[in-house]
């Protein structure tokens, strides 16, 4: 049997257990932190196929500025772990060079891009852009204030919609992508465009998905052959597409762990 013939592994484990060591919690708030991110993704897809019902791409934008925020400091705290520390050294290296790539994401190193970009975001969409920002914005845009604006009231409240808060919200990213600006291969200075600052947030989304994904894989692993748990490993389904997920950490799941094979549970 060859590791591409398994579709699901199962593993089998007391939540008492799970919670025995503290260095666990991290791999439950990586947990989190990726499901958070997969649901944002499936939201943004949802709304490119359906169109845009009330500013939901700005809202899901901020969110995903947000959970991207939190997972690469959950990414900083598992670095500083021995288990993870370990584990991330152990994961495969396509999936090590993801997390290269986002280190020199768009010619920015990775904390300079944190600080001017996703910091900055995370902490005024969190907190709706704090008052002095606001004031900042409307001081450096002084067409804003001759800007007119027409605001609907409807009576019905499901139906509300406030175009100006949007509207001030796209003033402020392109206040800020001005501090993406870098120098091109012809020594020229470049800003990207609104678009492409939008856009940030979904790829490295992708990013993170992919490499948290192999780190609880391996993590789950280790956990397994710790404890000694119960693994039902499915095998794959030849007219099924096989699930995403960093399978070749699964051959721990055959060394010195107790796994039973199934058929597949995904089709008859």
């Amino acid at each position: 049997m060859d590791l591409k013939d398994i579709e699901q592994a199962i593993i089998k484990f007391k939540i008492g257990d799970f919670f025995d060591e503290d260095e666990n919690h991290i791999a439950l708030k990586l947990m989190m932190s990726i499901n958070a991110l997969e649901n944002v993704t499936k939201s943004v897809k949802r709304i490119m196929k359906n169109g845009d019902k009330g500013g939901e791409s700005y809202y899901f934008f901020r969110l995903s500025v947000m959970h991207i925020h939190e997972a690469f400091l959950l990414i900083e705290k598992a670095k500083k772990s021995d288990l993870f520390g370990k584990l991330i050294e152990g994961i495969p290296e396509s999936k090590k060079k993801i997390i290269s790539n986002l280190l020199s994401y768009r010619g920015v190193k990775l904390d300079d891009f944190r600080r001017k970009l996703i910091k900055p975001l995370r902490n005024s969409f969190a907190h709706y852009i704090k008052d002095d920002i606001l004031d900042e914005l409307i001081e450096k845009n002084k067409e804003l204030r001759e800007e007119e604006h027409e605001l609907v009231l409807s009576r019905n409240s499901s139906e509300q919609y406030y175009k100006l808060a949007e509207a001030i919200i796209v003033y402020f990213l392109e206040d800020i992508k001005k501090n993406l600006v870098k120098e091109n291969e012809a020594g020229m200075k470049v800003e990207p465009s609104l678009e492409d600052v939008i856009g940030i947030p979904g790829e490295i989304r992708v990013d993170l998905i992919i490499f948290i994904d192999a780190l609880l894989d391996a993590f789950f692993v280790n956990f397994a052959r710790k404890y000694n748990c119960t693994v039902e490993v499915y095998l794959r389904d030849s007219r099924k597409s096989c699930l995403k997920g960093c399978w070749g950490t699964i051959r721990g799941f055959f060394e010195g762990v107790k796994s039973r094979f199934c058929r597949s549970n995904t089709g008859s």
